[in-house]
């Protein structure tokens, strides 16, 4: 980059300083802050309706089930494995 910007400074002074790699990396740098701010607002928002949305549909569901509930009367575990008969 030193000799980019020795080029530069030597062949064309006047525009030197709105030129070159450093100056593009500072330039796209601005650009994608600008940009990831300005989008995420309405990305956060989307983000938390999804969110409500999954969690109503998990709700609607009702309690999780604990799969190593044993039947009262029996002792047996309700939840048999699938090689296994019931």
């Amino acid at each position: 980059m030193k000799d980019e910007a020795a080029f530069l400074q030597k062949k064309y002074p006047a525009i030197a300083s709105r030129n070159g790699t450093k100056y593009l990396a500072k330039t796209l740098n601005r650009l994608l802050m600008h940009h990831i701010k300005d989008c995420l607002p309405e990305l956060k928002t989307r983000i938390n309706i999804m969110t409500s949305q999954y969690q109503t549909l998990l709700q609607s569901f009702g309690e999780p089930i604990d799969d190593k509930v044993i039947h009262p009367s029996t002792g047996v575990s309700l939840k048999a494995r699938p090689s296994e008969k019931r």
